[in-house]
């Protein structure tokens, strides 16, 4: 919505003195700049109608819209041809103009405030002749989501070498200033991007930035491994020197997911005699998050584990598995086999490991 000083009326800095002393013109008592609604509550979003009418007897001289809130004011509309994005006038095929009516779209809650249609009559400058009692408008609805930074995912979960969207849009309410992605918060956060044209290699954004009222400013982040995993937050920032910090988003939780490795299937170091119970170990390397299950047969019947750990890798994020079971050699394992399934939630089939018994068994 245009401001003061964008406009194309040369008057209007000697008229506002005038306009600050309240709008109470009394100026030709049979002259009328009638507002016939006090109050009118709309949806953000939708189109608001403010209604004025003026006598027919109308000394020369322009009418005009303003707004107040509180100590601000802006000149809402003009009839005089100016461009005014998202106010119009209200359709009129009367010969001698009366109704003074205006329709704004897209309201938002920046819209709030008492509307005052205003006759003004020529002079150097031009002066407040009548002024509507005004309407004042409230808006209501979405607004909550209008003041906020929009994360609309809170988690997201992907395998690791895919890409991750992050969506993030900024109200056109807000104040100027940067945008920036930071993956975790505090001092220690680390920056992911700042679409500045600095060099983020496998960061994109997608939203049009450089688009004069943009308001998405999502990124995409490519060949996800497991360091990306954390919570990350689009950050709307104040313009000053230096920049202030305005508001947060609530934040994206990415989880990564990356497979173990094959299991492995090891057996006692030593052959060992029939009738000698011995230990079997199954191992599998590298999966993430931690719940990964190993499942062991013989001869494809399923046996039980003595012992399970999990533990997290070292300098990893990752875990390894090992299962420990054990088993007495019997002749019919000259022709068995011991295997071990490992189950994720990043595969779509268990992965196995086998061992073959006759290698353990000693001869006679």
């Amino acid at each position: 919505m245009p401001v003061l000083s964008s406009l194309h009326c040369p008057t209007l800095p000697s008229l506002l003195p005038t306009l600050l002393l309240g709008f109470t013109g009394t100026a030709g008592e049979e002259f009328q700049v009638n507002q016939p609604e006090s109050s009118v509550s709309v949806r953000a979003g939708d189109i608001l109608t403010l209604a004025c009418n003026v006598s027919a007897h109308s000394p020369a001289g322009p009418v005009l819209w303003f707004r107040k809130n509180g100590p601000e004011q802006q000149l809402i509309y003009s009839f005089n041809g100016s461009h005014f994005p998202r106010v119009n006038q209200v359709e009129n095929t009367e010969v001698n103009q009366t109704d003074y009516s205006i329709r704004i779209s897209d309201v938002s809650p920046k819209d709030t405030g008492t509307y005052y249609c205003v006759k003004l009559t020529i002079g150097h400058p031009d002066m407040v002749y009548v002024s509507g009692s005004g309407t004042y408008v409230s808006v209501n609805g979405a607004s909550h989501e209008l003041f906020q930074v929009q994360q609309a995912e809170m988690t997201q979960t992907v395998s690791t070498g895919d890409t991750v969207t992050l969506s993030c849009r900024i109200p056109d309410s807000f104040p100027k200033g940067p945008v920036l992605w930071f993956k975790g918060t505090g001092p220690h956060r680390e920056l992911t991007y700042n679409f500045k044209g600095s060099i983020f290699p496998r960061v994109k954004e997608i939203g049009r930035t450089t688009k004069a009222g943009n308001t998405d400013f999502s990124i995409h982040i490519s060949e996800i491994s497991l360091s990306d995993a954390g919570t990350y937050y689009c950050v709307k920032f104040k313009e000053g020197k230096p920049d202030k910090e305005f508001q947060p988003g609530p934040g994206t939780q990415v989880s990564v997911i990356t497979p173990p490795s094959l299991p492995v299937v090891i057996g006692p170091l030593e052959r060992a005699q029939m009738g000698r119970t011995v230990n079997y170990s199954c191992m599998s390397y590298g999966g993430f998050p931690k719940n990964i299950t190993l499942k062991r047969l013989r001869n494809g019947k399923e046996i039980s584990s003595l012992q399970t750990h999990v533990v997290q890798m070292r300098d990893s994020n990752s875990y390894k598995i090992a299962s420990t079971t054990e088993g007495a050699l019997t002749l019919q394992d000259f022709h068995s086999y011991v295997s071990c399934d490992g189950n994720h939630l990043s595969l779509h089939y268990a992965l196995q490991g086998n061992a073959d018994l006759s290698k353990t068994i000693l001869g006679r």
